[in-house]
């Protein structure tokens, strides 16, 4: 990539995104929504038993589905910049709509290699470091996240 490229805003629907690009933009969404609950959880004591109480009530339920559709909003668009990273058309991301498919579709963004030379959504993006660092993170969590499960199951399935 040229120096005096100009890359597209991160939020918008333009430009295109690596393999580590995507993963490190995935990991830092789950940071801040940790980031989030624990803010939550640590200065609002009583929040829990808060939202069960009022977890019937339109306001709450606006926010919960508020939250949702941002954090639907934003995983989509990291899903269109990985699609365009292989030329492929960014309405594929409606299948992370579709239960099952949805998991199978980000699996194949997470192998799948991209063009490393121009295509029809632009230049390749460079990936900075914190990227790499955060898709490091993300990918060592994912590994923990299988072994406790696999291990979860196995001890149900001896049972």
């Amino acid at each position: 990539m040229q120096p005096d490229t100009i890359q597209p805003p991160i939020l918008s629907l333009k430009g295109r995104f690596n393999r580590i690009t995507f993963l490190g933009w995935s990991a830092l969404l789950v940071v801040h929504l940790v980031l989030l609950m624990i803010t939550i959880l640590l200065f609002m004591p009583f929040s829990i038993a808060s939202i069960m109480k009022y977890m019937d009530s339109y306001l709450f339920q606006g926010l919960v589905y508020a939250l949702n559709g941002l954090i639907l909003a934003i995983t989509s668009l990291f899903s269109v910049k990985r699609l365009h990273d292989f030329n492929a058309s960014g309405w594929i991301a409606l299948l992370t709509f579709v239960p099952v498919i949805n998991i199978l579709l980000f699996i194949f963004l997470i192998f799948m290699p991209g063009n490393e030379q121009q295509n029809h959504y632009g230049e390749p993006r460079e990936t900075q470091t914190w990227e790499t660092i955060l898709a490091a993170i993300l990918i060592f969590l994912f590994f923990i996240i299988f072994i406790n499960f696999s291990s979860a199951i196995l001890m149900l399935l001896s049972l």
